[in-house]
């Protein structure tokens, strides 16, 4: 597997990153992260515009977001994944901060597929990931 950034791939701006994926393996991927700091008790809206190229198996690309709950044990929710060949096409979440969370980390992974011989093959760009308070980010009542 092979990431870089995409000068001529973008959904807007100047380049995507790109996800190559070589056939040979049955890839768990999550290398390309950013932590953000978020407001407890805050609706967000997680997303980003992901195209794909041939991209085979049952599992495809997505973001998943991590944060730590009040016992310091690591929770996650991811949007749906994309394969096959698409255009542009956005995938999103809705999430809500708990009353402690100030912090998360946004990642695109690719989680292994669990079917005998899955190996990925094809490419993936993901642009334009946003993690958002909705409306003005008011708490939620």
């Amino acid at each position: 597997m092979q990431t870089s950034i995409d000068l001529r791939q973008k959904h807007s701006g100047k380049s995507s990153l790109d996800l190559t994926f070589d056939g040979r393996h049955n890839v768990n991927f999550e290398g390309v992260c950013n932590n953000a700091e978020v407001r407890p008790e805050t609706n967000y809206h997680l997303s980003a515009w992901v195209r794909t190229q041939t991209l085979t198996t049952d599992q495809g690309v997505r973001l998943r977001l991590h944060w730590y709950s009040d016992s310091h044990h690591v929770a996650s929710v991811e949007t749906r994944d994309a394969r096959g060949t698409q255009p542009w096409t956005l995938i999103e979440l809705p999430w809500t901060a708990g009353k402690d969370i100030r912090e998360v980390r946004v990642c695109v992974v690719r989680v292994a597929s669990g079917k005998l011989d899955s190996q990925i093959q094809g490419s993936a760009w993901v642009d334009d990931v946003a993690l958002i308070p909705d409306a003005a980010g008011n708490p939620r009542p």
